[in-house]
């Protein structure tokens, strides 16, 4: 197999690797709607934190199973050098939640809202939640389209920069409603918005997992963080779980600049997350495309060697006429 053929076919590879990666990442969409599904046939009431963790327990279900079935089950693994690396590379992000923490916090004090009965209870439910969605949202995303797209494009730097890009890009736009949010110029800015700052966010994970190769680590960070936010309202004052990140009436300017004041903070920090990737230079075809490139070169290399052992011997006394020797003299 020559250089030629062994590229064909590494491309030919990549072409399936990316096709079944988005089939499975449409899966995973089924999977939430057969979850939302059961929810309607047991009766749990839309308000209740049930009604979301179901759906995303049969989402990240499906992910990890996703990413092991493509190949990838060393990403699977965890490992405390992976966590430990993920919170200490992330902590400016962690710090900028606390504070918008803090923030609610203060804020609720101030409106003198009483804290519910029931806060235990939903603090469980909460960090449950938050687990399932850590783990579903960096399966599907960091897991099966950042390594699809790696597989595509991973071939040199600048690949591996757009595989990250277009993957927080996504990342972005599914944390808003393409149709309704999109209505009016105000609900632009803020969906506009909204999807550069978890973008950012984004650019953060990404390079976690590309530098430990894991996604546990990513996936409790995300998980965490994700329950730091949600702890004021959603726990201690018990407020519904649905989310509104475009908004309308008096709420639209404050939400603006809410979301300026969130990028502003998560620059450094996405900074910082270039420098990384720029630093390393990476090329890198994904965790699917791993073994199939390793059978791939053995592949090339048995050929190879079947090659040289089918050449024929070299006659006696043809090393001398190369060297400028002369021939032996027929008997």
């Amino acid at each position: 197999m020559d250089d030629k053929t062994f590229g064909k076919k590494v491309r030919s590879e990549a072409c399936k690797v990316f096709v079944l990666a988005i089939l499975l990442v449409i899966a995973q969409v089924v999977f939430q709607i057969i979850g939302f599904v059961l929810v309607l046939l047991l009766g749990i009431p839309e308000d209740s934190m049930w009604a979301s963790i179901i759906p995303e327990a049969l989402c990240a279900a499906g992910a990890v199973a996703s990413v092991k079935l493509l190949g990838a089950s060393s990403w699977t693994k965890l490992s405390r050098e992976d966590v430990g690396y993920a919170f200490r590379f992330g902590w400016w992000c962690l710090a900028v939640s606390l504070g918008l923490m803090v923030y609610d916090l203060v804020y609720y004090a101030i409106d003198q809202t009483p804290v519910v009965s029931n806060w235990p209870e939903l603090l469980c439910q909460c960090a449950l939640l938050c687990l399932l969605i850590g783990f579903c949202e960096e399966y599907v995303f960091r897991g099966l389209i950042l390594n699809a797209l790696l597989a595509l494009l991973g071939y040199n730097h600048r690949g591996v920069m757009a595989s990250v890009f277009i993957t927080s890009l996504a990342f972005g736009l599914a944390h808003v409603d393409l149709a309704a949010d999109f209505a009016d110029p105000l609900s632009a800015v803020q969906a506009v918005l909204k999807i550069v700052q978890t973008g950012m966010y984004s650019i953060l994970l990404c390079t976690i997992v590309l530098r430990t190769h894991k996604l546990q680590g990513a996936s409790l960070f995300h998980a965490f963080d994700d329950f730091v936010l949600l702890l004021p309202s959603m726990v201690l004052y018990g407020e519904s779980l649905d989310i509104d990140y475009v908004v309308e009436g008096d709420s639209v300017w404050p939400t603006i600049l809410n979301y300026l004041i969130v990028i502003a903070l998560y620059l450094p920090f996405v900074i910082k997350s270039l420098r990384e990737l720029h630093r390393g230079q990476d090329v890198y075809r994904g965790a699917f495309m791993e073994q199939r490139i390793a059978r791939l070169e053995a592949q090339r290399d048995r050929e190879h060697v079947v090659a040289v052992a089918d050449v024929p011997p070299v006659p006696s006394g043809y090393g001398e006429v190369l060297s400028g020797g002369h021939a032996p003299r027929p008997h």
